[in-house]
């Protein structure tokens, strides 16, 4: 088996190595300001490549071909079908990142004479634990808002085109995405945010559990209505209980709790909200 070459992106600096290093060791202790340096450091590995032979690939293109075509649609059929979604996700999840470190060690895209080889296993750890937890909470959300009883138009993530659709679901005649984490504030790129609402969660220090919140646009916020407060969107979880508005890099937002979101959007279609559907590309 002849040995690989890695080329990295020579805008990676040795503080994105660092930063990816100190994730791929110990990921529980990468620190906020840590996690932003992070998202920047995997977009420049998504350009770098590896080479074996005739081969070459970028790290992404190889991600999609060893990672996602082996074990996505797998996945989210088992989630999607689970009575417990978190839990199944949580162990599939766990069982492929298993899978995936064992066929690197197989197949040698991890090897000891090859430094930068970890980079690219950091990089397929880190979209495989991207994926799976990001569409655990999208399918866990999903099904949820089906017990409410409210009327929404959602994609299926099982269908790859759908996948891709321009947003996650539809409701009330407003566009909305599901994040399982707050990154996408954080990370150049989303900017500026395209969709009416997003549905995600904040790390509850002290109760140490997710707390689901709806972050909108003040176009949604103006037609489902109500009084809100102003704060930091680091105080969010202090006072997560009211509507709270809120500044994140030059845009004006409304954060109020899941259920809250839920209670308004509920009375906002019995009093006649609009309806439109989603797109795909």
């Amino acid at each position: 088996m002849s040995s690989i070459v890695i080329q990295l992106n020579p805008a990676l600096s040795p503080h994105h190595k660092q930063v990816l290093a100190k994730y791929l060791t110990t990921p529980s202790q990468v620190t906020r300001a840590e996690w932003t340096m992070l998202y920047e450091a995997v977009d420049l590995l998504r350009a770098s490549e590896v080479m074996r032979g005739e081969n070459r690939a970028t790290f992404a293109e190889f991600y999609n071909a060893i990672v996602d075509a082996a074990h996505a649609d797998r996945f989210l059929a088992a989630i999607w079908d689970a009575e417990d979604v978190e839990a199944v996700g949580r162990h599939e999840q766990a069982t492929i990142t298993r899978a995936i470190r064992l066929l690197f060690r197989t197949e040698g895209w991890l090897d000891p004479a090859v430094p930068d080889s970890r980079l690219l296993l950091m990089y397929c750890l880190y979209w495989w634990s991207s994926f799976t937890t990001g569409y655990t909470f999208e399918v866990a959300v999903l099904k949820d808002l089906e017990r409410t009883g409210l009327v929404f138009q959602a994609h299926d993530p099982r269908n790859r085109a759908e996948r891709y659709a321009l947003a996650d679901l539809a409701i009330g005649g407003f566009l909305g995405d599901v994040k399982s984490s707050t990154y996408f504030l954080f990370v150049t790129r989303s900017y500026p945010l395209r969709h009416d609402f997003y549905i995600t969660r904040l790390w509850d220090a002290r109760e140490r559990r997710y707390q689901r919140v709806v972050i909108l646009s003040p176009k949604m916020w103006a037609a489902v209505n109500g009084e809100t407060v102003t704060c930091e969107f680091a105080q969010l979880l202090e006072v997560i209980g009211q509507p709270a508005r809120f500044d994140f890099a030059g845009q004006s937002l409304i954060a109020l709790g899941y259920a809250e979101w839920v209670d308004k959007m509920t009375r906002y279609q019995q009093t006649g909200g609009i309806r439109r559907g989603i797109q795909t590309d």
